[in-house]
């Protein structure tokens, strides 16, 4: 189980230091956006320099869990590559990855529910 651990906390690290650079960024980039909670900027440049320390030493520690960690989440891009970004698919593909969605909907119970008919009874 720590194994596991180990290899996702690298990539965890890094998608919350990416979505604060981006933070950062859009701050310079669009200055007049509206934004529901405001925070110095010394606040995410702060909590980024604290990602990049936990991203570096993992990756000086230990290079074979941080690499097997990025391996599993870049195994990814195949599947968003043919499940969204491929466009004219087959339909055969298409049905094929629609029945694994279905499949998945179920197996992880996140369907929505279907009514179910109700019928009229009939009078005797």
């Amino acid at each position: 189980m720590w194994v596991l651990i180990n290899y996702m906390s690298f990539v965890q690290w890094l998608s919350v230091g990416m979505s604060i650079l981006g933070l950062i960024y859009l701050r310079f980039q669009k200055p007049d956006m509206p934004r529901p909670i405001k925070f110095p900027l010394i606040v995410p440049i702060t909590f980024l320099v604290i990602c990049a320390f936990l991203l570096l030493v993992p990756l000086y520690e230990k290079p074979y869990d941080t690499g097997v960690g990025l391996a599993i989440v870049l195994s990814g891009i195949p599947v968003y590559w043919a499940g969204v970004l491929w466009t004219s698919k087959p339909k055969s593909v298409q049905r094929l990855i629609d029945r694994l969605t279905k499949l998945g909907q179920i197996l992880l119970e996140c369907a929505p529910q279907v009514e179910s008919i109700k019928c009229e009874s009939a009078e005797l």
